[in-house]
């Protein structure tokens, strides 16, 4: 499903004294099935264009298009769109709907009327693909799981209505290493079997460079930057300018590139990515 925004404005609490203008004419673009990485600090408008992506928020100027959709006041048709565009919150507890992990992951099909003997086999299938134990959890209740179990149950209600496009807001806030890596992990391979549009919402410049094709960066509602991993080295200083911190990794290959005789290309920027070159010019240098 293709993204459109065009001279997009949004104010929160308009018409009062406390009136904040979320969003500033933004026009973008997003073909289906790219991995964008969406990056600001807080108040900076992001959440709020996510939102405005699953007909949560209406634009109050401009014009939002999602696939054949047209977000601009409420109508049924917006019932179907959320089963199409599923949403992940970055608090998961704010989303439980369920006295028990299947009733909350199921919560979407029933809206919409499913087969109740259909049901068991496709919240095991959603369970299972984000790792989690169908027999073990199904009947517990979504607030007795650790932190990360409840960002998995999220995701896996998010995803059982087969979405085109799946939003994630910082899904990585609290969690360990090992669970943020984790959790990555299994969105990147969503990404890569489905081939699904993925809205990454993320203060972490370091997980944006790993896992996305593109970074968008929000400052005061407007968009600031918009560009490909392989070029935040060149334009680190807009990144700067709307908060964003530079990782170690960018601080190494800015100060590698100032006394290494042939200079790190600007497309290596994963850590994997990084690691193999340094090994390549190693044994270049020792003629292997």
């Amino acid at each position: 499903m293709h993204i459109s925004f065009e001279n997009v404005s949004y104010w929160h609490a308009r018409g009062n004294p406390f009136e904040h203008r979320a969003l500033n004419r933004i026009s973008l673009d997003i073909p289906p099935g790219q991995f964008v990485a969406v990056m600001g600090l807080a108040g900076s408008g992001k959440t709020t264009f996510a939102q405005m992506v699953n007909g949560l928020v209406f634009p109050h100027q401009g014009e939002v298009k999602v696939g054949s959709y047209r977000i601009i006041h409420k109508h049924k048709d917006l019932y179907f769109l959320r089963s199409e565009v599923g949403y992940v919150f970055q608090y998961p507890e704010h989303q439980v709907v369920g006295e028990n992990v299947f009733d909350d992951i199921s919560y979407g099909l029933q809206r919409f009327h499913h087969e109740e003997k259909h049901l068991s086999s496709l919240v095991r299938q959603m369970m299972e693909f984000v790792g989690l134990s169908y027999e073990e959890i199904k009947n517990r209740s979504p607030f007795r799981l650790s932190r990360g179990q409840m960002r998995r149950v999220a995701l896996a209600g998010a995803l059982i209505t087969n979405p085109k496009i799946l939003i994630l807001d910082e899904p990585t806030v609290a969690l360990d290493p090992k669970g943020r890596v984790d959790l990555l992990s299994l969105i990147k391979r969503l990404h890569e079997q489905e081939h699904i549009t993925i809205i990454y919402i993320t203060h972490r410049l370091e997980e944006a460079l790993e896992y996305a094709e593109r970074i968008v960066v929000f400052e005061q509602g407007k968009v600031s930057a918009d560009m490909k991993p392989c070029e935040v080295l060149a334009r680190l200083q807009d990144l700067c300018r709307a908060g964003i911190v530079m990782t170690p990794q960018l601080r190494f290959i800015r100060e590698a590139n100032k006394i290494l005789p042939i200079r790190i290309p600007g497309q290596v920027m994963k850590e994997q990515q990084l690691i193999d070159h340094i090994i390549h010019l190693f044994r270049k240098s020792r003629g292997e």
